[in-house]
């Protein structure tokens, strides 16, 4: 097991079990597919794309750990990485929360969430992080 100090922030949805009931209640597919594009264009800032390989930006997001469950979002990045500090990293990581949250927001959905520094390790199947 790899336990490394890292940089973290969990987010989830505002509203989400209502839009669960809402869901449930009315059958509506709708609300899942419209929740689902919203995620995934949020998500989709955070992912290396392969034509980004040589931009500043690839290699810092390279080194990201995107978890997700229902709307959970789990992001994790080391403190330092190919030359860039504590500081540098933060500045990159909080762009790209600040980014996921307005994805969301211009999809009329809320977020929340934390972001804290410590041990953190992680698996396909459980996120561990000490605070």
């Amino acid at each position: 097991m790899n336990i490394e100090t890292k940089i973290v922030a969990f987010v989830d949805i505002l509203g989400f079990a209502d839009l669960i009931k809402q869901y449930d209640g009315e059958g509506n597919r709708k609300i899942l597919i419209e929740l689902k594009e919203a995620v995934d264009s949020a998500t989709k800032l955070i992912k290396p794309i392969s034509s980004e390989s040589d931009s500043l930006l690839f290699h810092w997001k390279e080194c990201t750990e995107i978890k997700l469950f229902s709307d959970c979002l789990c992001l994790s990045a080391p403190l330092n990485y190919k030359g860039y500090d504590l500081i540098e990293q933060l500045e990159f990581f909080y762009k790209y929360l600040i980014g996921y949250q307005q994805i969301l927001m211009s999809k009329n959905y809320f977020s929340r969430g934390g972001i804290t520094i410590g041990s953190y390790y992680s698996d396909d199947k459980i996120i561990f992080q000490e605070v």
